[in-house]
């Protein structure tokens, strides 16, 4: 009886000692910045539903917390928000396949993180409205604006009748 125990006690030790590593190489393999998400996934072509939604969610995380990053601050993070449309643009054609592929589990995905980036949306106005809050609007600019614009009007009204 005790060896039965003792052996399913060891077990018990190594099963949960392998996952335990499973999850920490799987931790460690996930980006953490913009510049390791696009070495990772840059013009990646998803085979299935599951790894774009997998690989979808890991670039949401990162993008998630690049925006806390800015927010708090950073200025390297905040230059790389302006990175991630252009990224996320390349998978637009996959996400729409995957939409028809697996409707249910994209539409899920997608209510989930739509709430995710509504959260974040606040903290990316603040970020981003910030470089101009200190600018002052002069109406001088408007009257050059308006003062070019009639002379281009006039040239081409010229040339217009000349023809």
């Amino acid at each position: 009886m005790k060896k039965v125990i003792s052996i399913l006690l060891l077990l018990t030790v190594i099963f949960t000692s392998c996952k335990f590593k499973s999850k920490t190489k799987e931790e460690e393999s996930k980006a953490k910045n913009f510049s390791e998400l696009f070495d990772k996934y840059n013009k990646k072509d998803f085979k299935d539903c599951e790894s774009f939604m997998k690989g979808m969610d890991e670039m949401m995380d990162v993008y998630l917390e690049t925006i806390d990053k800015a927010f708090n601050g950073d200025e390297t993070s905040k230059k790389e928000l302006e990175k991630f449309d252009k990224f996320f643009a390349q998978f637009d054609t996959q996400a729409d396949k995957f939409a028809v592929e697996c409707p249910e589990l994209f539409d899920k995905w997608a209510e989930k993180n739509d709430k995710r980036i509504a959260e974040a949306t606040d903290k990316l106005v603040k970020i981003f409205n910030t470089e101009y809050e200190y600018l002052e609007y002069d109406e001088s600019i408007d009257f050059e604006l308006q003062r070019q614009l009639d002379s281009l009007n006039a040239l081409l009204e010229k040339a217009m009748k000349d023809e």
